[in-house]
Formats: structure tokens, sequence, C-alpha cells
């Protein structure tokens, strides 16, 4: 145990998707169950309050200010998903069991901390997406004037629609810039119990130093999980090419086009479960793993973990030998 290669982090993430499959798919399930019945609730309530500043004739700023809070919460519900795979995750490490409704449970726990997490830091990017935002008006206006829309390019536009791609690109690049530096923020909460502000700077001191390598492997793992995902889809539409083949040699009669509609409609389904069950965990336990590897490297947090189990060794040879001596008695 010690500071981990990328190869090393990601190669544990699969081991540890290996070992703790059942207890993650269980959660999956029960989690999301709940979590569709909490969002119809909040479209419920957010239909309801619709209905009532209508009715009043409310300021559409305060309708706007309703919905952002109800689109918070439902965000912030979702959110919470993290927590209880970050404590699966960490079993490895805290060598403590951890079940689908212990994991349900302390996601519930920390709803009003990610819910805090999350408002902090949607305010400290305000200035950031207002720069955008403006950029955004401005180019706006500008393809309102080109030929652009009606499919005629010169010059002009063709350095609109590259203008496009950069802003586009620097938009991305901004915004996984700015989630890096709070990478580990629900990794504090869930697993050192700090608070909303503590979590935040923890998260950034654990950063400090080693931005670009996490910035790295945070875009590293989500294409990793978006080519695991991908390849799956590609492995179904190899499949499917095969059988519209042997439909062809057999003779029977079957539209291109219409195949590919309803091989597509099929394959998506299971894909996009296996998908939420099985693949876009294993992204949260990689960054789970970044988490403590950082943790190895900058506090020797490592060598308190064997200490830790080195003493509880021992509490189990001393009770063992009680209960032996006891018994001879």
């Amino acid at each position: 145990m010690g500071t981990m290669s990328l190869t090393e982090i990601m190669d544990g993430s699969i081991e540890i998707l290996k070992k703790y499959i059942k207890t993650i798919v269980t959660f999956n399930l029960a989690y999301g169950a709940l979590s569709f019945m909490g969002v119809f609730g909040f479209i419920i309530i957010g239909g309801i309050l619709t209905g009532i500043a209508l009715g009043l004739n409310l300021s559409p700023v305060l309708i706007g200010i309703v919905f952002f809070i109800l689109s918070l919460g439902i965000f912030t519900y979702i959110m919470c998903f993290k927590i209880g795979l970050i404590k699966i995750s960490s079993q490895e490490f805290l060598e403590e069991r951890v079940y689908a409704s212990e994991a349900i449970g302390d996601s519930f726990k920390k709803i009003f901390k990610v819910l805090g997490v999350l408002f902090i830091e949607a305010l400290i990017f305000l200035p950031v997406a207002g720069v955008f935002a403006f950029i955004g008006y401005l180019i706006y206006g500008k393809l309102q004037q080109s030929m652009v829309l009606y499919g005629m390019y010169d010059k002009s536009e063709t350095g609109l629609i590259i203008l496009i791609i950069v802003v586009v690109l620097l938009a991305i690049i901004s915004v996984l810039a700015y989630a890096t530096i709070f990478s580990f923020s629900f990794h504090v909460m869930a697993i050192e119990n700090k608070g909303v502000v503590a979590s935040l700077k923890r998260s950034y001191r654990l950063v400090k130093g080693d931005y670009l390598k996490i910035l790295g492997c945070t875009i590293l793992f989500s294409l990793t999980i978006y080519a695991i995902t991908y390849s799956l889809q590609s492995f179904l539409g190899i499949v499917a090419s095969i059988i519209y083949i042997i439909l062809k040699f057999l003779n029977v009669q079957q539209n291109l086009l219409n195949f590919a509609t309803m091989a597509y409609s099929f394959s998506r389904w299971p894909i996009s479960i296996l998908s939420w069950l099985v693949i876009s965990p294993l992204g949260t336990i990689m960054i789970t793993q970044l988490y403590y590897s950082q943790r190895f490297k900058k506090e020797g947090y490592d060598i308190t973990l064997k200490l830790n189990k080195i003493q509880k060794r021992e509490e189990k040879e001393k009770v063992s030998e009680a209960t032996q001596y006891n018994d001879s008695i």
C-alpha cells in the first residue's frame, strides 16, 4: 500500500468493481428506485408551485428562483449517489464491510452537505459562466446576421464556425479545470466526515501541486468509461450487421434502415442499464483510488492504515487468547 501509479489505480479499480459487484449493483438499483420516486415528487411539487405562481401572477424572476431551487434539489439528490459509491469503494482500504443499505443511509445523511458543496461551487463558478454567457450572446448576434443558417458559407462564416468550436472547447476545458479543484470534496465529506467548507478546502489542498496530473487522470477516466460504453455499442452493431447478412443470405427480405433502427432501439436499453449499474460506477471508484493515492503521497496515510491494521490484529489476538484462557479454566 502506497502512492499508486495510473496503471495501478485503474487495475485496482477494476479489482474493486469485481470484488464488490453485488453490493454496487444492489446499491445502484435501490438508489435508482428511490431517486425515481424522489424526482417524481419534485416534479409534482414543481407543477403545484407553478400553478400557484401562475394563479397569483407572481414575478417571472420569483418563478425562476423557485425552479432553480427545485433543479438544484434534484441535482443534489442525484449527486448524493456518489457518497454511497465512495463508501463502498473505500472498503478495500479501511477494512470495514459496507452493505448497500448502509451506503444508501450514508448518502441520505450527507444530502444537506452535498447541497452546500454544490451551491458554493456554483457561486464560485458564476463569474466564469457569466463570461461565457456574454460571449455566447455576442456569437448568437453574429449568427443571426450571417448566412450560416441558410447553408451559405464564405470566409467570415467559416471564421465564425471556427470561433464557435473554439469557445465550446474552452468552455468544456474551463468546466473540467474548475471541477478538478474540487475533485475530492465528496470523498472528504464521505470518508473524513468533514463539513461543507472544510471539504472544499481539503480537496484544494489534496489537488494543489498535482493539478495537471489530476486533471489528466480525470479526463482519462472519463474517456475510459466512454470507450468501454462505445465498445459495447460497436460490438452490438457488429452482431446486428452479421444477423442482417445472415438474413440476406437466407433471402429474408429486410430493409437496412428499418433493421438498423430496430437493432439500435433494442440494444440501447441493455447498454444503458449495464452502463448505469456497472460501467459508470467505475469512474467514481477510480477517483476514490486517486484520492487515497494523494493522501498516501501527501500525508503518509498508508502508514496510518498499516498501523491500524496491526492494532486491530493485536486486539483480535488478545481477545482470542482471553477466550482460550477462559475455556481452559
